[in-house]
């Protein structure tokens, strides 16, 4: 093309090619302090760095920022686009010079909080039940550590207190199961929407490199059974529940299948809008940070010194699934103790009463729409706390909740605080929310005319 510089594309695999460790770690350096210096989030600062981190293992994999040869980054307008396939996490940090034990830990940690935030509510629920007085009250329990800083470091819940905690984990029980192939089965098997996806593995990344294989090519095509099997006799998928991070063994994500994905932006907001709030013009947001919390654990999962097959977020499901049925069996006690039967109202209280086709509905109210993609943002932690450069203070996940807030009451545009009343943009794809949540208002009234969501 006249006049265009067309960058030189260049594939290396800095993890056996010393001549291209040096330009590696220079561009991770550089991505990292560009990061630190442009990016505004409502979160912690460690949260921050972290996030900074994982973001550069992206870029690095899809030739993206200062691998870019487009950008013309100072030293960098060399006009090479340098893509490498096999970037991990574990390499970004080890090239910023962090000890890479002590950053999985740290990751590891915030996920930790969360499990300890969940035995919390539990313990409070049976606390405040144990004389069966207060099965009609609600439990609001702030979303914050031992220390009293906000969980996973997301700036929202500083300042925003469930009214419900059981209904935050209802929540992240809810999208827990959405990222699930098995689940995402079962919405096909039941709407006819070809969903894909796939699971998280432990692979063996010297033995991926030895049969011409990448991490990027892991997850962008489809492994049938038969090739997942094929994978795991020669060594690159290590079998087991639990396997410890030692290299040469990541965490990669392997296809199942090609198909339509979940947005997380429709899945934070759709849980609110599929739980009103009987009697009142309200949805229940609780479970909506639910489901940001339980996105909270799934981004920290792709790092930690063990790697669980499926993630920790499907495994922080299962659990809250069997804190559920503990709590129900020890409140059902409470009552035999008194020679008296649980009543009806009180046992959907205290279960997690969410019956599979519940899930099922969830995940395709949550879907990417097939024919109009490009209407998603698909947030990820990052971009949910981002705060956009349009002179608002206000998170795009904030965003999310007005919307809910202000949809309950019959407002069908923003208020002029919100980033959509200046037509604030979303997510890596830079989608504007005024075309979002609109069609997510048609949306909604196509759910309630299948009867899967009740109209407001």
């Amino acid at each position: 093309m006249d006049g265009v510089s067309v960058p030189v594309v260049r594939v290396y695999n800095h993890h056996r090619d010393e001549s291209t460790k040096h330009d590696f770690e220079v561009r991770v350096n550089r991505a990292f302090q560009r990061f630190l210096d442009r990016e505004r989030l409502d979160c912690t600062n460690e949260v921050k760095e972290l996030l900074a981190m994982q973001s550069i293992q992206g870029q690095a994999q899809t030739g993206l920022g200062v691998f870019n040869g487009r950008v013309g980054i100072g030293q960098f307008a060399d006009n090479r686009t340098l893509i490498y396939p096999n970037a991990t996490i574990d390499s970004v940090i080890k090239a910023l010079g962090f000890q890479l034990s002590k950053i999985k830990k740290q990751r590891q940690n915030i996920i930790d909080e969360i499990f300890v935030w969940v035995n919390g509510v539990f313990d409070e629920v049976k606390s405040e039940y144990s004389h069966l007085r207060r099965l009609h009250y609600d439990i609001p329990l702030p979303l914050v550590n031992d220390e009293g800083h906000p969980l996973a470091g997301i700036g929202l819940f500083s300042r925003v207190v469930p009214k419900h905690a059981l209904n935050v984990l209802r929540g992240m029980y809810l999208a827990s199961c959405m990222d699930s192939y098995e689940w995402r089965q079962k919405v096909t098997e039941k709407y006819g929407v070809e969903l894909g996806g796939g699971e998280c593995y432990p692979v063996n990344l010297s033995r991926l490199m030895n049969v011409r294989l990448s991490l990027e090519q892991l997850s962008s095509r489809a492994y049938s059974k038969w090739d997942r099997r094929m994978l795991e006799v020669k060594g690159v998928i290590v079998p087991g529940d639990q396997v410890d991070a030692c290299p040469p063994i990541v965490q990669g994500y392997v296809r199942h299948a090609v198909g339509h994905g979940i947005c997380d932006d429709s899945a934070v907001i759709m849980a609110a809008l599929m739980h009103k709030i009987p009697g009142r013009r309200e949805f229940d947001k609780d479970y909506a940070l639910g489901v940001l919390l339980c996105d909270a654990v799934d981004t920290w999962d792709k790092c930690t010194p063990v790697i669980w097959k499926g993630g920790q977020d499907e495994l922080l499901g299962k659990y809250i699934k069997s804190k559920f049925d503990d709590l129900e069996k020890h409140i059902e006690r409470r009552y035999q103790d008194k020679g008296e039967s649980m009543p009806q109202h009180v046992k959907e209280r205290v279960s997690l009463n969410i019956p599979d086709n519940r899930v099922v509905d969830f995940i395709y109210a949550a879907h990417t729409d097939p024919e109009r993609p490009s209407l998603h943002p698909d947030c990820s932690q990052r971009y949910f706390m981002k705060l956009e450069n349009n002179g608002m203070e206000m998170p795009i996940v904030e965003a999310h909740l007005e919307f809910v807030d202000r949809f309950a009451k019959g407002y069908r545009t923003p208020s002029e605080r919100s980033p959509v009343a200046r037509d604030c943009q979303a997510g890596f794809k830079r989608v504007g929310l005024k075309g979002f949540y609109s069609h997510l208002t048609q949306w909604f009234y196509h759910l309630a005319k299948k009867g899967i969501i009740e109209a407001a």
